[in-house]
């Protein structure tokens, strides 16, 4: 009996390794084929978070997932895979060398020289519709309109097939203009080995105080309380060091506005440090500038600050339609959008005049 029950167990070993076998190899018999079974021609805004979504028809069900490849249709156009992202199941891949077809309908030629970059497609086992979204990547570049296609074409023609070899999608993105600000504070480690009596016993900053920025429309703000102008924007209030805010062409309604800090968290607080920590404030239009303002001393907190305990003023910024401009808090100008060509970072004292807690 034992015999027996050794042959069976072998022989289902056997079966299980061919079926295996068979699934690293291409799908024996006819192949699915994977058709358009909506829209072909879309528009996406550029940091927005809007979607398009691409359906499709699976001519038969398979019990092994079908991967597609979506590419730019002209890998040398205006829209290249680092313009869009597939949302959900889906991954990132680079043509690779190889001296066979890896995409049906292009040549040895194509792959000699690495062929376009794209996003794999995976269409679920036993599927016969599948849907899937695209959104636009956000670049923080000042780019005009950006007019192309992108295809889904077979990829690795392993176990299922593009329809005509390719779907081909007309895509417009449209590009807001943006000002993206950065802000850190992290100026070094702070060494308490004097207080713990452990050698070279250092604290990052970042680890053990939290600064949150705001912004404030300019009419009648006072740093002594900065939130009757607070205008409920939280992007820079997550705990990440540094924080940033990015700014999008008419998000926020032309007009003054002020950049202040709260003091969310300072574990430094009570032990008898004097050091002074100032935001390094880096304004960015790509394209147009690149600037960091040094927050002036009198309106950076010191280690002995308690949380909760401190308002300091970092700029000013100016919004007229698409032109964003960066003051001190003397009117002083650090950055317009009217320049023509970029700048190198340079960087500048913000010369604040305000009180401190």
């Amino acid at each position: 009996m034992k015999n027996i029950s050794k042959i069976i167990l072998s022989i289902g070993l056997v079966f299980m390794a061919s079926c295996m076998s068979d699934d690293d190899t291409d799908l024996q018999g006819p192949k699915p084929v994977v058709s358009n079974a909506g829209a072909t021609s879309f528009s996406l805004t550029e940091g927005d978070g809007n979607t398009l979504t691409i359906d499709l028809n699976i001519s038969q069900a398979i019990a092994e997932p079908i991967l597609l490849a979506m590419i730019p249709s002209d890998p040398s156009g205006v829209i290249q895979a680092s313009d869009y992202e597939l949302v959900d199941n889906v991954t990132d891949f680079l043509q690779f060398y190889s001296s066979t077809n890896f995409f049906t309908g292009m040549t040895t030629g194509d792959l000699s020289t690495g062929g376009p970059a794209g996003k794999v497609v995976i269409i679920p086992p036993y599927t016969t519709s599948y849907s899937f979204e695209i959104t636009a990547a956000d670049d923080f570049l000042s780019e005009a309109l950006e007019n192309g296609s992108i295809e889904l074409v077979t990829y690795a023609s392993r176990t299922g097939l593009a329809s005509g070899d390719k779907i081909v999608y007309d895509l417009t993105i449209e590009n807001v203009d943006k000002l993206v600000m950065d802000f850190a504070w992290d100026s070094g480690d702070i060494d308490l080995s004097w207080l713990t009596g452990t050698p070279d016993d250092f604290y990052a900053i970042c680890d053990y105080s939290d600064v949150d920025v705001y912004i404030a429309t300019a009419a009648g703000f006072d740093i002594n309380n900065p939130w009757a102008n607070e205008i409920g924007l939280y992007d820079a209030a997550t705990g990440a060091c540094p924080e940033q805010i990015v700014l999008t062409e008419g998000q926020l309604a032309d007009g003054d506005y002020v950049l202040f800090t709260d003091l969310w968290t300072n574990d430094f607080a009570g032990i008898g440090l004097t050091n002074t920590f100032a935001i390094n404030a880096t304004f960015t239009k790509e394209g147009v500038f690149s600037e960091t303002v040094v927050q002036d001393a009198s309106q950076a907190y010191d280690a002995d600050t308690p949380a909760g305990a401190f308002n300091g003023v970092v700029a000013k910024l100016n919004i007229a339609g698409n032109i964003f401009t960066v003051t001190d808090y003397n009117d002083t100008a650090v950055a317009s959008g009217r320049l023509a060509n970029a700048k190198a970072p340079s960087v500048r004292p913000a010369r604040i005049v305000a009180n401190k807690k």
